[in-house]
């Protein structure tokens, strides 16, 4: 069996999926007990055919193996997908009692809070995360957000930048951080930000017309 194992993951990853299926099913013919191959296909079946098909199949796995942390943050992925927002965030504390600085578990922690409306403790979640990830752009772009939401200014533009500073080819922190500025009518800054924006996306009528109203509020010649 542990050649068929192998095999369903190589199918898996190379994204045969009806070969990866039907191997783990054969694995079970074999042990119905067998935790990974439960596991996978219940990945599949939410990919496929959605959380009612998933959720099944990744409980069955964890009752046969708990201590995995990938599987419980797999269990909450598909309860977020069905929109069970309390499983989800109870599976997420599971994952991350086992592994305290699982990557995704903490990622998608922090947007469960987020969407319960917990700011506070999704922003704890990001910047834990960036304890793990400290130049990932997205973490930074995304504790801003959360920041800017909850009213702590100075540490979302902090934020901002260290995103636009992370990954300055990435368009979005400088959409976002252009907002920010917009929103304190901080035209000089909003229009130097906006300016760089428009050099990554020159065609983008949305970015010329923000330009130019940033430009024209700070009193500044359109160019």
């Amino acid at each position: 069996m542990p050649k068929l194992y192998e095999e369903a993951i190589l199918h898996h990853q190379a994204g045969h999926l009806d070969q990866a299926v039907s191997h783990y099913r054969r694995i079970l013919e074999i042990d119905p007990e067998h935790a990974d191959a439960l596991h996978f296909l219940g990945i599949i079946a939410l990919q496929r055919e959605g959380p009612e098909a998933a959720l099944p199949l990744i409980t069955r796995a964890i009752e046969r193996n708990p201590g995995a942390a990938l599987y419980h943050t797999n269990l909450a992925l598909a309860h977020r997908a069905a929109g069970n927002l309390e499983e989800a965030a109870a599976s997420l504390r599971k994952s991350l009692e086992l592994n305290p600085l699982g990557v995704e578990a903490l990622s998608i922690m922090a947007a469960v809070l987020a969407l319960q409306g917990n700011l506070e403790e999704a922003a704890d979640m990001f910047r834990k995360l960036l304890s793990v990830r400290p130049d990932s752009a997205e973490v930074h772009n995304n504790l801003a957000q959360i920041l800017t939401a909850s009213g702590d200014a100075d540490e979302a533009e902090e934020h901002y930048r260290s995103a636009i500073r992370c990954n300055p080819e990435n368009p979005d922190p400088i959409r976002n951080y252009v907002q920010f500025l917009i929103q304190r009518e901080r035209w000089r800054a909003a229009a130097d930000a906006c300016q760089r924006l428009r050099e990554l996306l020159p065609d983008d009528e949305d970015v010329e017309k923000t330009l130019t109203m940033c430009r024209e509020k700070a009193g500044l010649e359109n160019s």
